[in-house]
């Protein structure tokens, strides 16, 4: 199927979904560089990726987690440290997260919905 949220028309693995919420051509395959990008920075695991400006239909929510099985979100355990302007209609976002001591690995995700 080439339609709806969770269709995947360009058999990339990307949802119709998240190509809107990034800007991507939904028939295109997605390279690594337009996607959310992850990286660990003065020990914080950081995240940045591009949000639509001026939309209402989809909300992004940063998560992190600690075995890829139960994600949390909120400014307790991902704070935003960065936004600006990415070109017409887009911001670039970056938020942080400090894993807890005994944590062992971490992961950083955004999830975007439909409102």
């Amino acid at each position: 199927a080439i339609s709806g949220p969770e269709a995947t028309p360009a058999n990339d693995g990307v949802a119709n979904l998240l190509k809107y919420a990034f800007g991507l051509d939904p028939f295109r395959p997605a390279a690594g560089v337009d996607l959310p990008q992850v990286e660990m920075a003065e020990g914080l695991l950081r995240l940045t990726y591009h949000e639509r400006t001026g939309v209402t239909d989809i909300e992004y929510i940063p998560e992190l987690s600690e075995d890829l099985d139960s994600w949390n979100s909120g400014p307790e355990y991902v704070t935003e440290v960065g936004r600006t302007g990415a070109g017409t209609g887009f911001d670039e976002v970056t938020v942080e997260a400090l894993l807890p001591e005994e944590a062992v690995r971490g992961f950083l995700r955004v999830r975007v919905t439909r409102n």
